[in-house]
């Protein structure tokens, strides 16, 4: 495996917030590996063009720019060695991926020689580290939301649905129950999280269930 830790090598001219002290990813085998530190984030846009939705099997892609000459050369062996693969989605754009589990890896538009574009669900999160991004990183001014005009008609649907915004969030497999289709009761197949616990939107737990089949039973958590 390569891995690489690289330095800044180019002035910039960009807000200090927009530096990042440590930028790291991988590919989900973590055949590629990258490491980066001082890592300017140009821009971020979530894109909801049908390539890009295809492409990752998600609603929508979020991109992290970088600068080419940090990155490019830590992604050069392993394009070399095959295990960085591509595809030429468009007479634009090269998408490169791992040959072995195909995670995006890297997203290069054929007329940006400064820029390439991370996908953000590669990216590593160690806050002890102090690797990652955190929301004080964006900035509206300058991020977005791209080709929002392609949004999957479903991917508005579920944004706009209170039943989905009501849904419980669950720590680890939660409420998830194997083979859900099996023909059982739907009763009789328990989840595989006994019992569930249940977290807010910054992770926090909020209750545990005490029946694994009937989540409306619940106890608070001891302090």
């Amino acid at each position: 495996m390569v891995s690489a830790i690289m330095s800044p090598t180019t002035s910039r001219n960009m807000p200090s917030r927009r530096t990042i002290a440590r930028l790291a990813g991988s590919c989900l085998c973590r055949a590629v590996t990258w490491d980066l530190f001082d890592v300017v984030l140009a821009q971020v846009c979530v894109c909801h063009c049908g390539a890009c939705r295809r492409f990752s099997g998600s609603t929508h892609l979020p991109f992290a720019a970088v600068e080419r000459t940090r990155l490019w050369p830590v992604l050069e062996p392993y394009i070399r060695s095959g295990t960085l693969q591509s595809y030429t989605s468009s007479s634009a754009a090269t998408r490169y991926f791992c040959g072995t589990c195909a995670s995006p890896v890297v997203f290069d538009y054929h007329e940006e020689p400064h820029t390439l574009w991370i996908p953000m669900g590669s990216l590593l999160e160690d806050p002890d580290l102090g690797i990652g991004l955190d929301p004080s990183h964006l900035d509206p001014t300058r991020d977005s939301h791209i080709f929002a005009n392609d949004q999957a008609g479903y991917e508005a649907a579920l944004l706009s649905s209170s039943t989905l915004s009501s849904l419980p969030r669950c720590m680890d497999f939660g409420l998830y129950k194997q083979d859900p289709c099996q023909p059982k009761e739907w009763e009789s197949i328990p989840t595989m999280e006994n019992p569930v616990q249940f977290v807010d939107e910054k992770g926090n737990l909020l209750e545990t269930t005490t029946d694994s089949t009937d989540p409306t039973k619940t106890t608070t958590p001891e302090k």
